[in-house]
């Protein structure tokens, strides 16, 4: 049975919501390290991100492993920011396609 439901229209997140979603996914709950440094280009990274909560959880999953912060700099500093609203919706819809792909080949495996 196929039932359509009403879209849920989302706000962007603030500041500090934003911050939280990405924190959540790039630093370990029960990490002991000192991560000053990469917190404060974490957040320069979270200012980029414009309130987007996808963005920041999906950079902060793509940081969580690195430990060196060029590579925090390397995406803040990043040529991605520049692109306009198309060639996100461009990057969207691939990543969106390969994800959908991933998940088919998985499902015939199982």
């Amino acid at each position: 049975m196929v039932k359509t439901i009403r879209a849920h229209n989302l706000s962007l997140l603030d500041d500090e919501q934003c911050w939280s979603v990405f924190a959540n996914h790039a630093f370990f709950p029960t990490e002991s390290q000192d991560r000053s440094a990469l917190k404060e280009v974490g957040r320069k990274i979270v200012e980029k991100c414009k309130g987007l909560p996808l963005a920041a959880q999906s950079l902060g999953g793509l940081l969580r492993t690195k430990v060196d912060i060029s590579d925090w700099e390397d995406v803040l500093m990043s040529e991605i920011w520049e692109f306009s609203e198309d060639e996100c919706r461009i990057l969207i819809g691939w990543s969106s396609e390969i994800i959908i792909r991933r998940r088919n080949e998985l499902c015939i495996y199982m």
